[in-house]
């Protein structure tokens, strides 16, 4: 039982030694350019920007598609059976023969000529809607950046 006891304390010893560790610290010195492009790439605050951005420029597409011709086209079938005509009385009943089967097919193409400059100023308040949407993450980008440049000389140790 003795051997054990002297068996564990070894071991304890040997683990527990003065700089035997399992993992060595590391440390990295980030450069400012690289703590903001994490920023820019991690940033729960930027997110909104960058959705405002990408419907903005669905906007645009959806405005310039004014421009291409409407094309309409409607297809239909129908079946009618033979009419029955009655008496007041439900007496005398006759059946008169119809057309059975029936179609229709239209098409129909437009494009607009002229709109006094409606399409072309649609377009230009969405590309300007484009850029403010733009506009915005910039100024939200540099929001964060200030932030994280004013973190980093608080806690630089040279402070």
């Amino acid at each position: 039982m003795n051997k054990f006891y002297l068996s564990i304390a070894v071991l304890c010893a040997s683990l527990c030694a003065g700089g035997a560790c399992a993992q060595e610290p590391v440390r990295r010195v980030y450069t400012l350019d690289e703590i903001f492009a994490l920023a820019d790439r991690n940033s729960k605050s930027l997110r909104p920007s960058f959705t405002a951005i990408d419907e903005a420029r669905e906007a645009v597409r959806v405005a310039k598609n004014d421009r291409l011709p409407d094309i309409d086209a409607s297809l239909s079938f129908s079946y009618l059976g033979d009419g029955t005509m009655m008496e007041r009385d439900f007496t005398q009943v006759e059946r008169a023969p119809m057309p059975h089967l029936g179609n229709n097919f239209a098409l129909e193409v437009s494009q607009i000529i002229y709109s006094g400059g409606a399409v072309s100023n649609g377009i230009a308040i969405a590309q300007l809607q484009e850029e403010n949407a733009r506009l915005d993450w910039a100024k939200d980008r540099n929001k964060v950046r200030f932030l994280l440049a004013g973190s980093m000389l608080l806690s630089s140790p040279c402070w």
